[in-house]
């Protein structure tokens, strides 16, 4: 009898990658099963064939949001920023841990209009990692908004607020917490990681 030390979750990565090649040998046009053997060869760190198969998928379903948004994480993982970032937008429908995650309003995010006198709301809708990665930009639009008269509200996780007010401390914004009970009023939105984007 199995006992709970002998069970594991582990992907037995050879044998995962041999199936994936065979679906993707038996189904040469089925993008499903391209993109099973990309991400297989992705986590080999075979990176052009992992590029070559989710190509083809594309090929077959130019508009699939899963197919895009591991491209996007093949870019990033390559250092391809200006590419990776923008196809990282595909991130709302192509990922399974963002799938879910509500926006604010659509017709109140910012696409690039004028600021001017205007209050935009940067939010973050990622995990702790992704905030570093991405806070980056904010020195950026903080300048552009004050250029404008423009006013800048991050609203981060509450338990990076500290930090965040620290290493953030010389710069014109408000930070709040993701657990304020009302947001501040704004005019506009973007969400934090797709801020290099807009």
């Amino acid at each position: 009898m199995l006992k709970p030390a002998h069970v594991t979750t582990a992907v037995d990565t050879p044998f995962a990658l041999m199936a994936a090649e065979r679906a993707s040998a038996l189904g040469s046009n089925f993008a499903p099963a391209l993109l099973a053997h990309s991400n297989m060869l992705r986590e080999c760190q075979r990176w052009d064939e992992a590029v070559e198969r989710l190509l083809r998928a594309a090929s077959i379903l130019p508009d699939d949001p899963k197919i895009r948004w591991s491209i996007a994480m093949l870019q990033l993982l390559r250092g391809d920023y200006q590419n990776g970032l923008v196809n990282h937008e595909a991130r709302w429908n192509g990922s399974s841990e963002m799938e879910k995650i509500e926006g604010l309003p659509p017709e109140r995010r910012w696409n690039g209009e004028s600021l001017t006198g205007r209050t935009l709301l940067i939010w973050g809708e990622q995990g702790f990692g992704d905030v570093p990665q991405f806070v980056r930009f904010l020195p950026h639009i903080v300048e552009r908004l004050r250029r404008v008269r423009g006013t800048l509200v991050y609203c981060c996780p509450s338990k990076l607020a500290g930090l965040l007010s620290r290493s953030l401390a010389g710069l014109e914004l408000r930070i709040v917490k993701d657990e304020a009970p009302q947001l501040l009023r704004f005019d506009f939105h973007i969400p934090l990681a797709s801020l290099r984007s807009a």
